[in-house]
This record gives C-alpha cells, sequence and structure tokens, in this order.
C-alpha cells in the first residue's frame, strides 16, 4: 500500500477518540482534502467504514498501520485476551450468551478497551452472534462461534481473514478473477465465506414449526451467500430487500416497517430501523435503476448489511425457538 494512504490510516487512529465511536467523517475529509482520492480507495477497500456519519478503522487496517505503534499492539493484547477466553468459554458451551461486562471484570480490561476488542473480533467470523450496540451497559454480549477453534490465537485468524494473500482455510477466501467489472481496487479485499453466517442456517434447519415453512427462508440466506461470494452485489443487494420482506410474520408483525417502528427493545429495534430506512432505500434503488448514460457499479461497501442481518436472524430464531409451535429435528 502507498506511504500516503498508510500515514492517513495512522492520522485517523490517532484522532479517533474511541474506536467503537469513530471520528466525523466529514471533518476528517475536510482536514485531508488534498488527499480525497486515497480517503476514498480506503474506503471502497474496507480499511474504512463509514457508519452513521463517522470514519471506523476495521481490522484489515491494522496490519497496515505501523507495527511498531503501541496503540496496535495494545489493541491486538486485549484482543488475543478476550479471543482466549472466548475460545475457552466455547468448550464447555457452544449456545453461551456472554455479556461484556463479565469479559471486562474477567479480564481486569476497562468496558472501552473490551468493547474495542470485540468491535475488532466481530469482523473475523469469530462470533455467531452479538449485540448490535455495544456500548450498552448491561445488554451488550456475544456468543463465540465454532471458528474460535480454527486459530491459536487472534493474530493468525486476523491475518487469515485479512490479508488477500494468505492460504485459504475451509474455503475461507475466495478466489478473485483477474478480470472483473469492479474496481481493481476490491479485488484485493479478502473476503469470509459467508456474509450470513453459517450457524444461523444451521439452527434454523433444525427448526420445525407448525406454522412457518422455513424452506424459502434458508434458500434465501443460502442465495445470499452464493451471490456474496460471486461478487454479485446487486443481486445480493436485491435479495436482501426479499429477506427483510419474508420474515415479519415469524415476528409478530405484517410487514417490515411494522417491525421498524414497534419493536421492543431499543437495541434490537435500531438494528431493524436501519434495515428498514438504509438497506431497503440501497435495496430499491439497485432494484428499480434504469439504464442511464454512464454507470457506477455498485460496491460490496455500498451493500453490506452483514451485522444487521445477522442480528435480524438472531432474533428470528430466538422467537421461534421460544415459540410453542416449535419442534426440533
Amino acid at each position: 500500500m502507498e506511504k500516503q494512504k498508510i500515514d492517513l490510516l495512522s492520522k485517523l487512529l490517532k484522532t479517533t477518540p474511541t474506536i467503537t465511536e469513530g471520528i466525523k467523517a466529514k471533518q476528517f475529509r475536510a482536514k485531508n482534502h488534498q488527499h480525497l482520492d486515497e480517503i476514498d480507495q480506503l474506503e471502497s477497500g474496507g480499511y474504512i467504514e463509514r457508519r452513521a456519519e463517522n470514519y471506523h478503522i476495521n481490522l484489515r487496517a491494522l496490519s497496515i498501520i505501523d507495527k511498531n505503534s503501541g496503540e496496535i499492539e495494545q489493541i491486538f493484547d486485549v484482543c488475543e485476551k478476550v479471543f482466549q477466553l472466548l475460545k475457552n468459554i466455547y468448550f464447555n458451551d457452544q449456545d453461551e450468551r456472554i455479556s461484556l461486562e463479565f469479559i471486562s471484570k474477567s479480564l481486569d480490561f476497562s468496558r472501552e478497551k473490551i468493547n474495542t476488542a470485540i468491535y475488532y473480533i466481530s469482523q473475523s467470523s469469530l462470533l455467531s452472534g452479538y449485540t448490535s450496540d455495544f456500548q450498552a451497559k448491561n445488554d451488550a454480549w456475544v456468543i463465540p462461534s465454532e471458528d474460535l477453534l480454527r486459530f491459536e490465537n487472534f493474530r493468525e485468524a486476523s491475518t487469515r481473514f485479512e490479508r488477500p494473500d494468505a492460504a485459504p482455510i475451509d474455503d475461507f477466501f475466495l478466489q478473485h478473477q483477474s478480470e472483473s467489472l469492479f474496481s481493481s481496487d476490491e479485488s484485493h479485499i479478502a473476503f469470509s465465506q459467508y456474509y450470513i453466517s453459517s450457524d444461523r442456517i444451521r439452527e434454523l434447519k433444525v427448526i420445525k414449526h407448525i406454522d412457518f415453512d422455513l424452506s424459502r427462508l434458508i434458500r434465501i440466506c443460502e442465495e445470499i451467500n452464493s451471490n456474496y461470494q460471486n461478487k454479485n452485489y446487486i443481486a445480493l443487494g436485491a435479495l436482501q430487500r426479499i429477506l427483510i420482506d419474508h420474515i415479519p410474520p415469524i415476528l409478530g408483525f405484517r410487514t417490515f416497517k411494522e417491525i421498524a417502528s414497534n419493536y421492543q427493545g431499543k437495541s434490537l429495534k435500531a438494528v431493524f430501523q436501519h434495515l428498514e430506512n438504509g438497506c431497503r432505500k440501497i435495496s430499491d434503488n439497485l432494484i428499480h435503476q434504469t439504464i442511464r448514460k454512464s454507470e457506477s457499479l455498485p460496491t460490496y461497501t455500498q451493500v453490506n448489511n452483514s451485522q444487521y442481518l445477522d442480528a435480524l436472524l438472531a432474533e428470528v430464531i430466538r422467537t421461534l425457538k421460544e415459540s410453542k409451535n416449535t419442534t426440533h429435528q
């Protein structure tokens, strides 16, 4: 990576008050206006992500920033200790929901440091579920994934998932074709195998409900993963809308708009409102856009709602499991 981009990542890290809150994107761009093209490339390349008008540094950027940075070493040190704790818990209980407060007290780290560690661990497919709001004092939680067992430590996990030149493990990396309709920058992004966690799909497959046939829901999830793996981002965007429109009856509503407006629980409601107001609008634009004189094709960054869909599916599975009309295979 060019030195200028590395310098921008370092500057972003140093000026960010907290990793989970990020820094105002417009402000950062204004102060570094002479490098707007480089910032755009970092964003489209997945090194930084814009959420709620703030820039956040993603996991794959950490290995790019100066290896001698004390702050980077501190982040990896906390991530490593959290990784080992979650791995040990998973050996004993594969479905335990672990509060971030418990992790903080067990490791004697501040909640802010734990929040930062979980933020990065959640980007490595090492969690099968987690709260949408890491800042929540008592309600923030994570559920470890089986993928923890694939690695000896967090550095190995982050390297395997984030380095485009790393050797593949159980197809966790996609083979990139030399020719692509997408930008050359994007061809260097390393992806995990699943957009929708395989754990979620497995959970859905063992549930049998008297009132709901889950076969279409499972098929939609599988097609989302297939199109994600093949970088079919227009189809991926459209399928996400199909998914959220398919689910409402399971949660006791007629439309997803009703869910976003009325669902109980502040954190989940915020997740559903994002899907209704953000994901739906992007999907609608991809579906209904007519041909134009010039085009800008969608990128993964534009259509990525994987964390929000994971939270939605987790709630769907929880609701189905608690239903009296549910049996298990």
